[in-house]
């Protein structure tokens, strides 16, 4: 499966790196790159020296995704080529990220160099993201692509304005019956992996709704001001972490619900945000049902968050675009929750829950959601 007879292949690179470093580095590296007209790009670079079949396979599939998909918050398609000489796969995107999320969080982790007000507009900017990244994610799977592979690392930053990317092990599953696969999960990240993955279960396109509740779970605890990731992790654990290995979500179910109900009981000090990081981890709740069957579509969040109301607030904080592409008649939503006094969140009595709790999602949706 040659890539010397493919219509992409060119001789000379039209493209060089502006800067001395990476923007990225992964199975591949990412490069800022600009040529005569002044264009200025993200370059992804593939080594193909010695790629098997499947190799070659997967870069056609990322490319031929990534340049059919389009979508606001999603890395936009500019060009792909092949050259020989430097035995690389090139593939151009846009926008040029200023960071990942996953930078993002360890420059508030850190916050070196942030004064408190900088510090509070971040953590506002953060509460902005996940509605729009459930509407990319929505479009995704309206378009019958499943990511495979959402994590911090690849959602991307540019200004106040969040992207998915890197679909390198995206399936495309337009012409096929359905979404599911099962076995070995092959490339992934261990830590946003869905249970059903890490069991080598038959997996849909909600696993990928599970791995960005992993990212929305972080987002809200960052936000909070109180918290870090470091302080997720030992929860998990219930110790300080030895070692560089983060711990895996899928498998602590009873630890992320007793998270998130401590962050529902203490979401920072922020008047403005303090509500609606409340309504996002109820909605990461869903999204973090252990029972793929049993857990939120994509489009159910999206026709949550579309309808008037509740979440209302969340959406006001999304971009305009997103705010424009709310529906005038959504369906009725799917989960309801209650309310609290005077409008507040209601937070479900949880003192007899533990670890050994049968079907725990079910027995707090009945005491969270109206049937």
């Amino acid at each position: 499966m040659a890539l010397e007879s493919d219509e992409w292949v060119i001789e000379r690179d039209p493209y060089w790196h502006t800067g001395d470093q990476p923007l990225g580095r992964g199975n591949s590296e990412v490069w800022e790159v600009t040529n005569s007209d002044h264009n200025v790009c993200a370059r992804k670079e593939i080594e193909v020296k010695d790629a098997t079949g499947d190799k070659i396979k997967q870069i056609r599939k990322e490319i031929y995704i990534t340049r059919t998909l389009k979508h606001r918050h999603l890395v936009e398609f500019c060009e792909a080529y092949y050259i020989k000489a430097d035995q690389k796969f090139y593939l151009l995107l846009r926008p040029v990220a200023e960071m990942s999320l996953t930078g993002f969080f360890e420059l508030l982790d850190q916050k070196q160099g942030l004064e408190p007000e900088q510090l509070k507009a971040y953590r506002r900017t953060m509460c902005s993201w996940p509605p729009c990244l459930f509407r990319a994610l929505e479009y995704l799977h309206r378009e019958r692509v499943r990511h495979k592979d959402i994590k911090p690392n690849n959602i991307l930053i540019n200004g106040e304005q969040v992207y998915l990317t890197d679909f390198g092990i995206s399936r495309d599953i337009r012409n096929v019956t359905t979404s599911k696969t099962s076995g070995p999960a092959g490339a992934k990240t261990e830590r946003y992996m869905a249970p059903e993955v890490g069991d080598g279960e038959p997996r849909g396109r909600v696993a990928d709704v599970w791995s960005l509740g992993c990212c929305v779970l972080e987002i809200c605890t960052l936000a909070s001001g109180e918290n870090s990731i470091e302080g997720i992790n030992q929860h998990l654990l219930g110790k300080v972490r030895v070692g560089t290995r983060a711990p895996f979500f899928c498998d602590y179910p009873y630890k992320i619900f007793d998270w998130i109900m401590l962050l529902l009981e203490s979401p920072g000090q922020d008047e403005g945000i303090r509500q609606d990081i409340q309504k996002m981890l109820q909605l990461a709740f869903l999204m973090l049902d252990p029972t793929p069957e049993k857990r939120v579509t994509a489009t159910q969040l999206v026709d949550l968050l579309d309808n008037p109301g509740y979440f209302r607030s969340v959406v006001e904080r999304s971009c305009q675009d997103c705010r424009n592409e709310i529906s005038i008649s959504p369906p009725e939503p799917h989960f309801v929750f209650r309310e609290g006094e005077g409008g507040s969140v209601y937070i479900p009595k949880r003192w007899d829950l533990s670890a050994e709790t049968e079907n725990l999602w079910e027995v707090v949706k009945e005491r969270w959601l109206i049937v």
